[in-house]
Order: structure tokens, then C-alpha cells, then sequence
């Protein structure tokens, strides 16, 4: 298996749209391990996501954006361009 993303104290919208205090996905942690794994892996195109069932829909998409590319002010880093979803294993 590969990282587990941690949650971290931030914000997210509400169902009413209200920002409020929530645990949230570390997303920039996200990105910082998978570019080192494409560092490790140049020549590697392709990865694998695993969400448990009650992740909500709009962060397996931020997810899976994150894991795409990095961006660095004007620069952007192809990471794995490929994403796949797959069923969580129990």
C-alpha cells in the first residue's frame, strides 16, 4: 500500500455553503510525497487511488488533481498523468 493522506485542522464549505472549521485533507503533504515518488519512479506514468466508501466525491477529485501535476508558481511538474480509482479492500 502506498501513503495515506492525513487530515489536518482547516475549512471546507458546508451543505449551505458556509465555510466552517473541519478536518481536511493535507493536500500540499499529498503532493509533496507523491513528487518524490516520481522522482524515485521518472519514467512511471500511472497510479493507483484507493478511497474508503464514505470519502466524499469532491475530494477524490481534488485527490486525484493533486496527484496529476504540481505547480510551482509559473512552473508545473508532470507527476502521473494516468489516475485510476479503485475499490477500497476491506
Amino acid at each position: 500500500m502506498g501513503p495515506t493522506i492525513l487530515k489536518i485542522d482547516g475549512q471546507e464549505e458546508d451543505a449551505e455553503g458556509k465555510m466552517v472549521d473541519a478536518k481536511v485533507y493535507d493536500i500540499d503533504k499529498l503532493v509533496e510525497i507523491i513528487s518524490d515518488l516520481k522522482d524515485a519512479n521518472p519514467a512511471e506514468e500511472n497510479i493507483i487511488i484507493t478511497a474508503e466508501p464514505n470519502t466524499k466525491y469532491k475530494y477524490i477529485m481534488k485527490i486525484m488533481d493533486a496527484t496529476r501535476e504540481k505547480k510551482d508558481g509559473e512552473k508545473k511538474k508532470t507527476l502521473f498523468p494516468n489516475v485510476v480509482l479503485s475499490a477500497g479492500i476491506a
